[in-house]
C-alpha cells in the first residue's frame, strides 16, 4: 500500500512513495519529492536518506521480533533554521519465522571475549553509510536455501538461543 500526499506549502514534505503496512525482517522504502537533506527515526534508530536525481529516498530497516503500529518520524535538515518534521504511523503484522531445535543449551555456548566484541564494534563501525549503486544478484546459481532469515535457534526445552539473522545458500 501506497501513501501518496502533495506538498501544501514551501514548508512541507511531500511524500511519494512510503510502506504503511510491514513485517519483522522486512525494510520501509520511503521516496520524498526533492533532493533537500532529510533523515528518519524508527525504532530508536536514525537513518539518512539519499538523493537520487530529483527525489530523496531510503530503504528503513524493521526489527524482528516488533509489531504493531509504530511510529515513524521524517525530518527535513535545515540550516540556520528549525527543522521540518512529519510523523507517520507504520504499522507492522506479527510474522511467525521457522523454529530450529539445536541440540546443545545455552549454558554450552561459550561467552565471546570482551576483545572479540571490541573488535566487531569497531570494525561495524567502519563501515560507510552510502548508498549502493551496484545490481544486487544471488550469491550462486544453483543453490538451495539451508537456513532462512529470522529462523529462531532454540534449545531442547525451547528456550531462546538466538535469531538467525541472515540466510545461507548450500551449493
Amino acid at each position: 500500500l501506497l501513501l501518496l500526499l502533495s506538498a501544501a506549502s514551501a514548508y512541507s514534505i511531500e511524500v511519494i512513495k512510503l510502506n504503511e503496512y510491514t513485517s519483522p525482517g522486512a525494510v520501509i522504502k520511503i521516496v520524498l519529492a526533492g533532493t533537500k537533506k532529510y533523515e528518519v527515526d524508527f525504532l530508536g534508530k536514525t537513518f539518512p536518506l539519499f538523493k537520487e536525481k530529483d527525489v530523496s529516498c531510503g530503504y528503513i530497516p524493521v526489527k524482528l521480533g516488533v509489531s504493531g503500529e509504530t511510529p515513524l518520524i521524517i525530518r527535513q535538515k535545515r540550516f540556520w533554521r528549525n527543522d521540518i518534521e512529519i510523523k507517520k504511523t507504520i504499522k507492522i503484522k506479527k510474522k511467525n519465522f521457522r523454529k530450529s531445535v539445536l541440540s546443545l543449551s545455552k549454558k554450552n555456548i561459550p561467552a565471546t571475549p570482551k576483545k572479540e566484541k571490541a573488535a566487531v564494534k569497531l570494525n561495524f563501525s567502519s563501515f560507510t553509510k552510502k548508498k549502493l549503486f551496484d545490481t544486487f544478484q544471488m550469491p550462486v546459481k544453483k543453490y538451495r536455501i539451508s537456513s532462512g532469515f529470522g529462523v529462531r535457534r532454540v534449545d531442547k526445552k525451547g528456550r531462546a538461543l538466538w535469531r538467525h539473522k541472515g540466510t545461507d545458500f548450500a551449493a
